[in-house]
């Protein structure tokens, strides 16, 4: 036999091992898929109480179950020296309704925003309805602000995003209490009327969740 032709047969006899070879991975290949298929089909799908992972949605993320009441004050001292905690005694009777601020003269106000609910804080804030032009409206707690109010506006806002804890009845400042102490100072020479409403009806002062 000669050379090229002896060659020719080893290339084809080389080809035929490899496809062999190839055939016979596939085989195996095909056997093993088979085999686990069938290992897999064994088992039952069951349920089991008591395990898992589950999610519970909660909606009431915040209380919107505040009430409040508002208390006329006066000055205890006869010098208005601008240090007004403590300083000032609130009546026992809620004034609604319409307020008259004398000329030259501040008067106080305490609110206080209950939050009945048990189980979630509150934010708020308290507007008033109208606000009459040529006031100055300060709050002396919770937070330390004066403004002066040259033209009437409505929805006028006394304090912002303000926090009000959950009813704690253990608790000895107020269960879900948010006390708000503020006074209207009248810089004209005649009286103004300043409308504070009635709560649940007649809107003056009136509580916005944020």
């Amino acid at each position: 036999m000669s050379r090229p032709k002896k060659k020719k047969k080893q290339n084809r006899i080389l080809s035929n091992r490899h496809g062999i070879m190839l055939i016979a991975l596939l085989a195996v290949v095909i056997l093993m898929v088979n085999l686990m298929t069938f290992s897999y089909s064994w088992f039952t799908p069951q349920v089991q109480t008591g395990k898992g992972i589950y999610f519970t949605h909660t909606t009431n993320l915040r209380s919107e179950d505040c009430s409040f009441e508002t208390y006329q004050g006066t000055v205890s001292t006869s010098t208005d020296n601008g240090l007004y905690i403590g300083e000032v005694v609130y009546n026992t009777t809620q004034v609604t309704g319409n307020v008259m601020i004398p000329a030259h003269s501040k008067v106080y106000f305490r609110t206080n925003i209950q939050n009945n609910s048990t189980q979630y804080p509150s934010i708020v804030s308290l507007y008033i309805a109208s606000m009459p032009a040529n006031l100055t409206v300060a709050v002396t707690y919770p937070s330390n602000s004066v403004r002066d109010i040259t033209s009437a506006q409505s929805d006028y806002y006394i304090i912002r995003n303000a926090y009000v804890k959950v009813k704690d009845l253990n608790d000895a400042d107020g269960p879900g209490l948010l006390v708000v102490d503020w006074y209207v100072e009248n810089t004209t020479g005649s009286a103004i009327t300043l409308h504070l409403g009635t709560p649940g009806s007649d809107v003056g002062l009136y509580l916005m969740y944020n």
